[in-house]
Formats: structure tokens, C-alpha cells, sequence
């Protein structure tokens, strides 16, 4: 199966909000991902492609997933860093090599730009964790630690 990378646009978002809600129903955040994050999200991707991109997998001209990466500069690795903030590939075409092909287009569509690709898996997306460290991803000696500065409440988990 062969897919298509591509930037996405303001027409696909009908397409993309959904996998992005997906995203976040199939491996729940600490924090609540609403409509309006996503809203808030695709619009940051229109107006500073600099610092984010939002790719959309493409299979028959139908979008079948997308990947949200973040680009920063990293003193430590000595240059850019492309965080890969978000993988979702609809349920039906997963298993099929499709992130393999994703990771390979990217290593060379940013070959000369980054030094290092980061992302992060929950412990208990096994699967998902086997293929990075099949493709060369491998645990770090850093932890993630996060102060969040507006609160979010999540209303969803409040007793009923």
C-alpha cells in the first residue's frame, strides 16, 4: 500500500478533526482534548508553519491519518529537532506499514533540517512502542515533566 505525505490545508480539516478527537478517545490524555483544541490547533498550523506542520496520510486521494510535528532548536542535539507530537492512522489501515513509510519520508524529507526526531508513547501502547524502537527510537536518559499553566478542567470524568 502505497501513501501519499502531504501538508494538509483548510479543506482537509473536516477530515482531520475527527482523527484528531480519535486520537484522544482511542489513548485518553490527563487532559481533557476538546473541539476547541483541535479548532485552536489547525488554526496555528495556517498561521505559523514555522514552528508546526500537521501531515496528512493520504491513500486514494482519502485522508487515512495525519501526524502533527512540533520544530524546535535544541542546544543539546546541536540544531532542529522535530518533535512528532501526534501519529494517528484510522483503525482499518493500521498494521500495514503505513507508519514505516511515514518515518521514512520523513528522515528524508528533513534530512539536511533535523538533527534528531523525538516522540512519546504511553506505557502501555506496546505495539506502537515496538515499531520506534524497530525504527530506531529508544528511551532517553531525560524524563518528561510538565507544570501546566491554565488548569484544565475535565468535566467528563466529574461523578454523574
Amino acid at each position: 500500500m502505497n501513501v501519499n505525505f502531504r501538508v494538509v490545508t483548510q479543506t482537509d480539516w473536516d477530515a482531520i478533526a475527527p482523527m484528531m478527537l480519535g486520537l484522544y478517545q482511542a489513548d485518553p490524555s490527563p487532559n481533557l482534548v476538546t473541539q476547541d483544541n483541535v479548532a485552536r490547533t489547525l488554526q496555528e498550523t495556517i498561521q505559523h508553519p514555522e514552528k508546526l506542520q500537521l501531515i496528512g496520510f493520504s491513500l486514494d486521494h482519502a485522508l487515512i491519518g495525519y501526524a502533527l510535528l512540533v520544530f524546535y532548536w535544541s542546544n543539546e542535539m546541536g540544531g532542529n529537532v522535530i518533535f512528532i507530537d501526534e501519529l494517528f492512522i484510522q483503525a482499518a489501515h493500521r498494521g500495514q506499514g503505513l507508519a514505516t513509510q511515514f518515518f521514512t519520508w520523513l528522515e528524508q524529507q528533513f534530512e539536511q533540517q533535523a538533527q534528531a526526531f523525538v516522540l512519546e508513547t504511553t506505557p502501555t501502547n506496546t505495539r506502537a512502542r515496538a515499531l520506534y524502537q524497530k525504527l530506531g527510537f529508544h528511551p532517553y536518559k531525560n524524563q518528561l515533566l510538565i507544570k501546566r499553566q491554565v488548569q484544565v478542567i475535565d468535566n467528563s470524568r466529574a461523578p454523574q
